[in-house]
């Protein structure tokens, strides 16, 4: 059987457009396997330090973490996120501390690894907090654990 150069062209296009529909109609087998999305956090504070209420945080699609401090001494963190293997990702973020007179009196740095449960809307893990003055030099850190729930979408009445 012979083929045309033209049913031979739209034969390729067509197989070249089933093949693409075919592609996208594929489910992600990393989709649901990030941090994005807004979470409830609680960390466990070691060395005596106080109550620490628990704080959101947000991490988007690219890797950005934006997440709120449990302290009004501490702003909010800024930092990153990526996936390391398993359901395990490292987070770090850093922020300004202030004092009494609410100016920056210096720096905190946090790190942290954790892992996403089965369900995919829990985390849990440790981190250690480093404290700088605002000179940067060090001055002291703490560790602890974390825990954190995905904020579930509501909608509105």
């Amino acid at each position: 059987m012979k083929i045309g150069r033209r049913a031979l062209g739209y034969f390729l296009a067509a197989t070249f457009l089933a093949l693409t529909f075919t592609a996208v109609a594929q489910p992600d087998p990393d989709s649901g396997r990030s941090l994005e999305g807004a979470w409830q956090v609680s960390i466990t504070l070691r060395d005596g330090l106080p109550f620490c209420a628990p704080a959101g945080a947000l991490a988007t699609r690219d890797g950005l973490v934006l997440a709120e401090s449990c302290y009004a001494s501490e702003g909010a963190g800024y930092g990153v996120w990526a996936r390391r293997d398993n359901g395990q990702f490292a987070i770090t973020f850093t922020g300004n501390s202030f004092g009494p007179d609410n100016t920056v009196n210096g720096k905190y740095k946090v790190r942290a690894t954790v892992t996403l449960a089965p369900n995919r809307n829990s985390i849990s893990g440790h981190y250690k907090t480093d404290f700088f003055d605002v000179g940067g030099h060090p001055a002291g850190s703490t560790t602890g654990t974390v825990s954190g729930v995905r904020i579930p979408l509501e909608p509105g009445d």
